[in-house]
């Protein structure tokens, strides 16, 4: 085999494993959150519309460049997604958004959204122009 290609697979190998790590992570994160000790919280309380625990549907999607080129993976619980940005800040970034898919549960989407970001960086050797994490 040559070295170029045994080098490009162990970078491959490398980045998958860290995705998957990460997933593990995220997942125990979540578990915690939802079935760890609880505090004093009363069920009146809101949640934080970020939290993982959020029951609000949510959607995941994409911005893009007038070529189609993915800048960045999201998630949103806004009931019109579109609106997560303004037309000033989507001018500023010259994209647009693409939806992918809505879920019952931020948890759900949030999943789905760490996905495209392992796959996005195991293809491109980094993330998404405009993203900051996985």
């Amino acid at each position: 085999m040559a070295p170029q290609v045994a080098a490009s697979g162990a970078v491959a190998g490398g980045a998958v494993g860290y995705a998957f790590g990460l997933v593990e992570e995220l997942f125990n994160e979540a578990a915690d959150d939802l079935f760890g000790e609880t505090d004093n919280a009363t069920a009146d309380q809101m949640l934080h519309g970020s939290s993982l625990e959020s029951q609000r549907p949510t959607y995941v999607y994409q911005l893009v460049d007038p070529k189609d080129v993915i800048l960045k993976y999201g998630i949103t619980s806004n009931p019109i997604p579109q609106s997560r940005y303004s037309t000033t800040q989507y001018a500023a970034m010259g994209a647009r958004m693409q939806l992918l898919g809505v879920y019952p549960t931020r948890l759900q989407a949030r999943v789905e959204e760490f996905g495209l970001h392992a796959k996005y960086f195991i293809e491109n050797g980094r993330l998404p122009p405009l993203s900051s994490r996985f």
